[in-house]
């Protein structure tokens, strides 16, 4: 009866679609692996190169082989458990390649290596994020099992324990036979067609058996209960991130029972959000098109240019105020759906009257196109002492949240809350737009 193999990776189950020894690869003996029936060489050719000459060879006695798989591969070693499996089963003549009928699915995550005595024995060494990976390979087990395979995971023994936690929920468990071993050569005997199942905790004396098995039931209940719950947090969170409910949702993440589920979801976060396009606010001067005066304009005819204006350091300085009728701010877009706020505030305008200029504009909308699009007119007579704070914010979505807080004394000055938010894919930039010599005025949030 066939099978095929599965490498546990923390992305995911990774299928070894082909392995054959190659010939024109022996002459060199060079290996490769690829991706996904491709030229592509994944990053741990050379490694698996090595591993066939050291562990290999003496299951088949070729030099080089070609090894494709389903996914990506791009470093570590606890590929090579799964990796060897594979290797035994071709010797054997029972490896499911692409398109082969399979009785078994077996998934595995594990280093094989030599052990440090005269004999050079091939040991199987524990590695990192065990109970990460196999909880990832959940679905494709369920799927093989409703196939009616035999499902197996094999681990190192010193993962053992890590793996009966992950596979703890009763529709896995009872499904999937563990097998937790040090030594290759155990794998044979583990692998043989109708082998009967045997975990690594069944391997103990037969007086521990009861309390070995009370103490997993615990261990699987406690971890069965530890995983709905986290799943469950995990739907609210990305619930309240969707809704935009940032506050909320920072909320929820510090108060968690469990604090490394909650700093897990927030590197996996940052991770997905790590490619994000940055807000850059445009700034241009709204002048005359003959470059007359303002003021004037009114007797000569003729219509209005933007003139874009480069900043430095957050400053945008517009001058030549005679000849200025007024500017716009734009928030260039990046076509992915995201949401813009633009708050502009009058830091210091001594004797105008209020109903000329307005103290506070605020504009909002996606992100798309080159908008949301912020214009202020000015007087037609003014002088050197004008000058604004500006704020761009951008978020992944529409946010209550965002616009609570760019109220007047709504927080968007404080720069713990604004940290609080960075973690959920909201940027917030600063800058001013001053008139003639006011280039000195305070800095806005983030600038």
């Amino acid at each position: 009866m066939r099978a095929r193999v599965y490498i546990a990776t923390t992305e995911g189950p990774v299928l070894v679609q082909r392995l054959a020894a190659e010939k024109g690869l022996a002459e060199a003996a060079l290996s490769a692996v690829c991706l996904n029936g491709t030229t592509t060489r994944l990053p741990i050719t050379g490694a698996y190169t090595y591993f066939v000459r050291d562990h290999v060879r003496g299951l088949s006695g070729q030099g080089a082989y070609r090894l494709d798989l389903d996914g990506r591969i791009d470093g570590g070693s606890s590929w090579t458990l799964g990796v060897w499996i594979a290797h035994l089963l071709l010797s054997q003549g029972r490896l499911a390649m692409r398109g082969d009928h399979a009785g078994t699915a077996i998934f595995a995550t594990g280093e094989v290596a030599f052990a440090a005595d005269a004999g050079r024995r091939a040991e199987v060494r524990p590695v990192d994020h065990v109970q990460e990976k196999a909880v990832r390979l959940a679905e494709r087990m369920r799927e093989e099992a409703a196939a009616g395979r035999r499902v197996l995971l094999v681990v190192p023994a010193g993962n053992a324990a890590e793996a009966e936690r992950a596979i703890a929920e009763p529709p896995k468990r009872h499904r999937v036979t563990l097998h937790g071993i040090s030594d290759v050569r155990e794998l044979p005997a583990l692998l043989a067609p109708g082998s009967a199942p045997v975990s690594v905790a069944l391997r103990k004396r037969p007086w521990t058996r009861m309390v070995l098995a009370l103490a997993l039931c615990a261990v699987a209940g406690g971890a069965a209960a530890g995983y709905f719950a986290w799943r469950a947090a995990e739907r609210d969170w990305n619930a309240l991130l969707r809704a935009g409910r940032y506050l909320d949702l920072a909320k929820s993440l510090d108060g968690y029972s469990l604090p490394p589920v909650a700093r897990r979801y927030r590197e996996d976060l940052r991770s997905q959000l790590a490619g994000s396009p940055a807000l850059a606010p445009e700034i241009a001067a709204r002048r005359p098109e003959d470059g007359g005066s303002c003021a004037g304009r009114r007797f000569r005819g003729g219509g209005l240019v933007d003139v874009r204006v480069a900043g430095r350091e957050g400053v945008y300085a517009l001058d030549r105020p005679g000849s200025l009728c007024g500017f716009s701010v734009r928030a260039s877009g990046d076509g992915t759906g995201a949401h813009a706020w633009l708050l502009l505030r009058l830091v210091s305008a001594e004797g105008v009257r209020e109903e000329l200029l307005p103290a506070r504009r605020l504009v909002s909308g996606p992100l798309t196109g080159g908008l949301p699009l912020l214009s202020q007119d000015l007087p037609l007579y003014l002088e050197d002492g004008w000058a604004w704070t500006l704020v761009a914010v951008r978020a992944p979505a529409p946010s209550a949240d965002v616009e609570r807080l760019l109220e007047p004394g709504g927080g968007i000055d404080d720069r713990a809350v604004l940290a609080r938010l960075e973690d959920f894919g909201v940027s917030v930039i600063g800058a001013r737009i001053v008139l003639g010599r006011r280039a000195d005025m305070p800095a806005a949030p983030g600038g």
